[in-house]
């Protein structure tokens, strides 16, 4: 599938990305690859961070490490979807990251409400056609909701 039915180009520099992780390392190579790509990017460390980001700021999409101190990537999810927590946007598309991935794995990622998710080290390809699937998606979903 090519890239262009996803969004029209030059859009990436409008997207902002939520990158909740904890490694100092991870952070800096996530955010020079996303920054290459040509997305707005704002690092947080762990999910209690990530939850406080949200309450401030709506965010196209969020990359979340599943295992974080204080927060963990799971918990955050099931707290970003409470639609009685104080986050701007319940139905943002968040995007695990982790290191190994296992069918029983996946599937809590799903069950806590996550939309997908990448394994690290991650394909800066396949990481943007991730990212470009659930841009163009809401986008239809705006466009949807505008028509009504």
């Amino acid at each position: 599938m090519n890239d262009k039915n996803y969004y029209k180009e030059g859009d990436s520099r409008d997207v902002k990305i939520l990158l909740a992780e904890d490694n100092p390392m991870n952070q800096k190579l996530a955010e020079l690859i996303l920054r290459q790509l040509g997305y707005q990017v704002d690092i947080v460390n762990d999910g209690r961070e990530a939850l406080a980001a949200l309450k401030m700021t709506r965010y196209d999409i969020i990359l979340m490490d599943i295992q974080m101190p204080e927060v963990d990537g799971l918990e955050a999810t099931r707290m970003i979807r409470d639609p009685k927590s104080d986050v701007c946007n319940h139905e943002v598309p968040i995007i695990a990251m982790t290191a190994l991935v296992m069918e029983e794995e996946s599937e809590q990622f799903f069950d806590a409400g996550m939309n997908d998710y990448v394994s690290k080290p991650f394909d800066p390809g396949k990481l943007d056609k991730i990212i470009k699937k659930y841009i163009a998606l809401q986008g239809h979903q705006r466009k949807i909701s505008d028509d009504e």
